[in-house]
């Protein structure tokens, strides 16, 4: 074959070959544009960010910030400033402080008398030991009094048995008349009834010292206790007045030193406190002025969660009807860099009559890669693809 006409040959199977390899480039781009447009589940329009949190002022106070300027990363536990309350009501403390005061002087006081009381009681049992004794020992005479007394009347019956006897005799043998015996018999039954008598008191006698013995004192007044022992038995009665008057004060001083102390430690907390961040953050802003009084529950500064990144994604209508709940995605940053992992975690469909949303249909996943904890780069542009 000529030289000529094989060169010509090569350059029509090349001319083919270009023409098929340009063919299959226009299909497969063809393809990748509908694969993108009608099956492939991403966007190009994605921002990654950490979760937005508010610093609020824990109480009222004024505001003293500490100069750190927006965009700084902030560790865990940082303060950013500190409150501190001048307008602080204390009155309810005061109020406190003079009633624990009355209660200490009331205790104090009951204390004291409870001390008098033991004394006149320690006094009067005294006073009634020496008078039980004292009075033991009068009825222990008036005991052996009646003991003689006894013997005495026992003497004088055996006489008068011994009279009668023998005026009996003398009667039956003719000496002694009637009349001498019956007053012999007389004298006799005398005798008998005054042995009765004595024995009668001296058992009266023994009761009254078995009595005594126990405290118990009988006589003409009606009582039995003795003066002292009654001053006792009242001072034993005061005594007992007075520990349950203590006891309920001193159960009262301490319910208002408990209640003192919780004042106190309130005042504490609301009388200064400081701004901290709770977790590894970047502040955005600062909504209030270092000098400012701030009201509790104000927001004083905005911050974006370093340990907890989003991403949001504006998808079309067809992608946003496909993604689901926990859907696992991949966020790759425009230029560029490391790819984070995610789930969604969030599903917004545009409101009919919210004009405001541009009629946008939004995903937010939850980046669960923590190498992001320690770079914290927010606001970054990319790509989604679930």
């Amino acid at each position: 074959m000529p030289p000529a006409k094989l060169t010509e040959e090569k350059r029509g199977i090349s001319g083919r070959v270009s023409r098929v390899a340009l063919a299959v480039a226009a299909l497969a781009v063809a393809g990748y544009f509908v694969w993108d447009r009608f099956f492939a589940l991403g966007s190009t329009n994605a921002v990654l960010s950490g979760t937005p949190l508010a610093l609020r002022a824990p109480i009222d106070g004024e505001l003293r910030l500490n100069p750190i300027p927006p965009g700084t990363i902030l560790e865990e536990r940082a303060a950013i400033g500190t409150i501190v309350n001048t307008r602080l009501d204390s009155s309810r403390v005061n109020d406190i402080v003079a009633q624990v005061a009355a209660a200490e002087q009331e205790i104090d006081l009951i204390r004291r008398r409870i001390a008098d009381a033991e004394q006149e009681a320690t006094d009067a049992l005294a006073q009634a030991s020496s008078f039980q004794k004292a009075k033991i020992e009068q009825i222990g005479a008036r005991l052996d009094e009646s003991e003689a007394r006894i013997r005495n009347t026992q003497a004088r019956l055996r006489e008068a048995e011994g009279i009668s006897g023998r005026n009996e005799q003398l009667l039956r043998s003719g000496v002694a008349t009637v009349a001498v015996v019956e007053q012999a018999r007389r004298g006799l039954e005398v005798a008998r009834g005054e042995l009765e008598v004595a024995l009668r008191q001296r058992q009266a006698i023994r009761v009254e010292l078995d009595a005594a013995a126990q405290g118990i004192f009988t006589g003409e007044t009606g009582t039995n206790r003795s003066a002292s022992q009654q001053q006792y038995d009242r001072m034993r009665q005061q005594q007992r007045e007075l520990s349950a008057q203590f006891a309920d004060r001193q159960a009262r001083l301490d319910f208002l030193r408990g209640q003192l102390m919780t004042e106190r430690s309130q005042i504490a907390l609301r009388s200064n406190a400081q701004l901290e961040v709770l977790v590894r953050s970047r502040l955005i802003r600062v909504q209030a002025q270092s000098g400012e009084f701030v009201r509790q529950g104000q927001e004083v500064a905005s911050l974006i969660d370093c340990t907890r990144p989003l991403v949001t994604v504006e998808v079309s209508d067809r992608i946003f009807r496909s993604l689901r709940m926990g859907l696992t995605g991949t966020f790759v940053p425009a230029g560029g860099g490391q790819a984070y992992q995610g789930s969604i975690v969030e599903l917004q469909a545009p409101l009919s009559n919210q004009s405001g949303n541009g009629g946008q249909y939004r995903a937010v996943m939850q980046i669960s890669e923590p190498s992001f904890a320690a770079e914290c780069q927010t606001g970054r542009a990319g790509r989604v693809s679930f």
